[in-house]
């Protein structure tokens, strides 16, 4: 294109190059006000306990299980980010939660370039095996199917097995006549799986609408079938 024809990329080399020589030129008041600067911003980050947080809102520092079950901070009400099983916590029954699906995995149908890797890092950070939580529980004793999507697992996107364990919990609430609760965090379709992930869109509508024709408890509107990544979708 002729708009791009003279464009050049900058010499990264170059750019650093100068960026030291700039430091070096520095006269010693100055290199003393930059290192204050880092000491400063290392002393910081000691400042906080093990086992405390500090609240980005207001600063205060308090120890996490002071956050509650619902992780707000008690000075200024910061409502801090729930993973999947934080989420379960709040609304399920005390230990009456039951995960299916449990050793389910990602494939790499696409031999997709370090994806393998990524996911097996990402595992070890929630306990996950991929970006759903999915079971049943009852909630105030009525017994209820949870499916609850984890942003803390690349960004909570949807490839084949969030699409699968999904489908199976809709099926499951279909053929035990229960409500299905579903809670969704998506960055939208994996793309390390391609086509793949754009299918499971069809195949969690297909088995939410089966669980709409044996009138299912549920509310939302037609749109959700259509959808999974509306901000917030939850059927009861």
């Amino acid at each position: 294109m002729k708009l791009f024809e003279n464009f050049k990329l900058p010499d990264v080399e170059a750019l650093k190059n100068t960026v030291e020589a700039i430091k070096d030129n520095l006269t010693p008041a100055e290199k003393a006000k930059e290192s204050s600067k880092d000491k400063s911003k290392e002393a910081v980050k000691e400042e906080v306990p093990a086992g405390c947080i500090k609240c980005p809102s207001c600063g205060n520092i308090l120890e996490k299980k002071a956050l509650g079950r619902l992780k707000i901070c008690p000075k200024c009400a910061k409502l801090f980010r729930l993973n999947s099983k934080d989420r379960v916590k709040t609304i399920a029954d005390e230990n009456s939660f039951v995960e299916f699906d449990i050793n389910m995995e990602a494939k790499d149908p696409l031999n997709f370039p370090d994806y393998k890797t990524k996911i097996k890092s990402v595992q070890e950070k929630p306990g996950l095996k991929d970006a759903i939580l999915t079971g049943k529980c009852t909630i105030g004793g009525y017994e209820t199917v949870l499916a609850v999507m984890d942003s803390t697992f690349l960004m909570g996107s949807m490839g084949s097995v969030v699409g699968e364990k999904l489908t199976r919990a809709f099926e499951y609430a279909t053929e035990n006549r229960l409500p299905i609760i579903v809670f969704t965090c998506s960055g939208g379709a994996r793309m390390q799986e391609g086509i793949v992930s754009l299918m499971q869109m069809a195949k969690i509508s297909a088995a939410c609408a089966k669980h709409s024709i044996v009138k299912g408890l549920h509310t939302g509107d037609s749109s959700v079938q259509n959808s999974l990544f509306q901000k917030t979708i939850c059927y009861y």
